[in-house]
């Protein structure tokens, strides 16, 4: 039996293997280790070598900055949350963080906010 979306298109569900995320090469400013991590519409990296903050990307002016995805080289290691009429929230469970944010969407605080907070958890792992 064929399913709706492919009555619909005449194109076959793509199984999970054939999906694909798409990726970004980083290469860390400190050490020079490089990386490919997956991208998202709001995403913060470090550096699985020597634990720096990378970078972010969102969606800054244009649309919510959450949920943000954050990751540890290729590994995905928590999120940033909430926001708009709430308080914004960091959940990464691998670090034991999960907690409310003080700052805001403007200037992209609540993200300088999380990195300070990961950055210590990570540098305290070491």
């Amino acid at each position: 039996m064929k399913s709706f979306l492919e009555l619909i298109t005449g194109k076959k569900k793509k199984s999970a293997a054939e999906v694909t995320t798409p990726t970004k090469k980083i290469v860390c400013d400190h050490c020079k280790a490089d990386y490919m991590i997956p991208i998202s519409a709001n995403f913060m990296y470090f550096c699985p070598a020597c634990k720096e903050p990378i970078g972010f990307e969102c969606e800054y002016g244009f649309a919510a900055i959450t949920p943000c995805q954050i990751y540890l080289g290729e590994k995905l290691i928590g999120q940033l949350l909430g926001g708009a009429r709430g308080p914004y929230r960091l959940q990464c469970r691998t670090l034991h963080i999960n907690t409310t944010l003080t700052k805001g969407y403007e200037k992209c605080a609540v993200y300088e906010e999380a990195k300070e907070i990961i950055t210590g958890k990570l540098k305290k792992q070491q």
